[in-house]
């Protein structure tokens, strides 16, 4: 009869082997302190390295010094490792569109996407940027129904197409191609299209602004059959008094103008402010 300390994990057990104990007969009688199963058991502390089922134990713990320690390494029953239930997802291998779907359900705000510069098209982009963040203008559109493909017009195409590019901006966290849209806003302003050097040339922002609302005032209902979506968001009257300071006689001349853009002039005529670096 042999003592023996055997160490498992943070606790140790005090066994006691028999005379003519066989490594089954010591694994069982470790399986009922600890619930480890006799497959899983591994021993670490035995003459000769890892103890094996073919082993004469006997021989084995004769040449051990009594209260010498063994250690045992294995799972007990009912505590193996399992597979989680939702496979574990990490950051880099979800597309753009599934990180902002993730980041939207999240209620986390979805970082801007850029939109890639298509030849000269940064007069574009920027318009596309700015009408994107106004959020009643974005849920007009998400909600515009195009007319049927018989009597859909540039004008309702370039609308649908604006549709996609706001959805594509809210659905990905890189940057997009508006190649559909670019199409349809130089098929319905030919201005946009034009070359030079064998590329596209530059063009104005604010060109592209005023065209882009007067097509979406044709497009986008308002809250009444009288009017629409654009001037009932961009839309304000510009009241003007024209009165002769030389001839109180003369009555004053008033006139009233709708307007979606309100220009602001810096400096003088004579002196005007046109770049950054002036101001």
């Amino acid at each position: 009869m042999t003592q023996i300390k055997l160490k498992w994990n943070k606790e140790e057990f005090d066994v006691t082997i028999e005379e003519g104990s066989t490594v089954e007969v010591f694994k069982t009688q470790v399986w009922t302190l600890t619930q480890v199963p006799i497959d899983r058991q591994k021993y670490l502390g035995f003459p000769g390295g890892m103890l094996k089922d073919s082993d004469d134990l006997m021989a084995k713990v004769a040449k051990m010094k009594p209260g010498a320690k063994v250690t045992l390494m294995g799972t007990p029953e009912g505590k193996e490792l399992k597979s989680p239930e939702e496979k574990t997802v990490f950051e880099e291998d979800l597309s753009p569109e599934e990180k902002a779907k993730i980041l939207k359900e999240k209620k986390v705000e979805i970082p801007p996407a850029g939109i890639k510069n298509l030849g000269n098209t940064c007069y574009m982009n920027a318009t596309l940027q700015c009408l994107h963040n106004v959020p009643d203008l974005k849920n007009a559109l998400d909600t515009y129904q195009p007319p049927t493909a018989e009597a859909r017009d540039i004008d309702a195409v370039l609308t649908s197409q604006l549709r996609t590019v706001n959805t594509q901006l809210t659905s990905t966290t890189e940057s997009i191609v508006p190649m559909q849209f670019v199409m349809a806003l130089r098929q319905r302003f030919p201005r946009f299209a034009e070359m030079q050097n064998g590329g596209y040339m530059q063009q104005d922002a604010d060109e592209c602004l005023r065209g882009l609302l007067t097509t979406l005032s044709t497009t986008l209902k308002g809250s009444s059959e009288a009017s629409n979506r654009v001037d009932e968001l961009f839309g304000y009257t510009l009241k003007s008094t024209l009165k002769c300071l030389e001839c109180d006689e003369e009555p004053p001349q008033e006139s009233e103008e709708l307007s979606r853009v309100m220009l602001c002039h810096l400096g003088t005529q004579t002196e005007p402010v046109s770049h950054i670096t002036q101001g």
